[in-house]
């Protein structure tokens, strides 16, 4: 399998999942508010979440726009000056993995989650 072929099939960067602006601030013991600009098909939204953490807050995200998975497997890595995240993910009895490759740990394993998104619900 090429390159193209991997990142066409475990990283699609089309689907009816997009993730715009996202951001963290701490707001209490082992909590933090996230915020970002979310789409899914037509429609664009802000939402929020406060959790310990950005995948259980693009989880919970997922959950309210429709969009459920649960995360099976996750490994993270550093590979060529960069991050990449894989992630086994279930949604209504299906299973996959997905990939996201980024500047940093977050970046890598929210595009990997948007990306199992896309796979499991597109």
């Amino acid at each position: 399998m090429s390159w193209a072929e991997f990142t066409a099939t475990y990283a699609p960067t089309g689907g009816p999942i997009r993730l715009g602006s996202w951001s963290a601030r701490k707001c209490g013991l082992g909590q933090w508010e996230f915020r970002t600009t979310f789409g899914v098909g037509t429609s664009i939204r802000r939402a929020e979440a406060v959790a310990p953490g950005p995948m259980s807050a693009l989880t919970a995200l997922l959950h309210d726009s429709g969009c459920p998975i649960e995360i099976l497997g996750f490994h993270q890595q550093q590979w060529d000056g960069r991050t990449a995240t894989l992630v086994l993910c279930e949604a209504g009895g299906r299973s996959g993995w997905a990939f996201g490759l980024g500047e940093g740990t977050t970046e890598s394993a929210l595009r990997a989650m948007v990306a199992a998104a896309n796979r499991l619900h597109g």
